[in-house]
């Protein structure tokens, strides 16, 4: 399951990417999102590993999370591998003034859970805008 979005944001690539990869506070503007807690010290970089609990259609999912990519103020990535394995990519680019936020999640599902495929890329595609909706708002406030 591949899921694209992206979004401008009226803010600059610095202040963006700031929130971005903040990742212990996405609960703050990722509704699902319960928990990120680090668990590696230092700042975050290529292989910081985060503890994850999200909610997800009426249950609670933990997992662990790894940073992939990072690039100050340009790229921030991830992957996971538990329940499911995934990843996603995110870019930021200067745009019209603010910058553009370009996001991509990759999600393998096992053998079973292909057959719902359909109903969990709407879902996560409608929470993922949700997500990004929210990010601007307070990024724009």
């Amino acid at each position: 399951m591949i899921l694209n979005d992206s979004i401008t944001i009226d803010a600059p690539v610095k202040k963006v990417f700031a929130v971005w990869s903040d990742i212990e506070r996405y609960s703050d503007w990722a509704d699902p999102v319960l928990l990120r807690e680090k668990l590696t010290d230092g700042p975050t970089r290529i292989g910081t590993r985060f503890k994850c609990v999200d909610r997800w259609p009426g249950r609670e999912v933990t997992f662990e999370m790894e940073i992939t990519e990072y690039e100050d103020n340009k790229r921030l990535g991830a992957s996971w591998s538990k329940p499911m394995k995934g990843q996603w990519t995110s870019s930021l680019t200067p745009s019209e003034g603010g910058t553009r936020l370009d996001f991509k999640m990759e999600v393998r599902l096992p053998f079973p859970m292909r057959l719902l495929a359909p109903v969990m890329k709407r879902y996560a595609r409608k929470q993922n805008r949700l997500f990004m909706l929210e990010l601007k708002s307070q990024l724009e406030s």
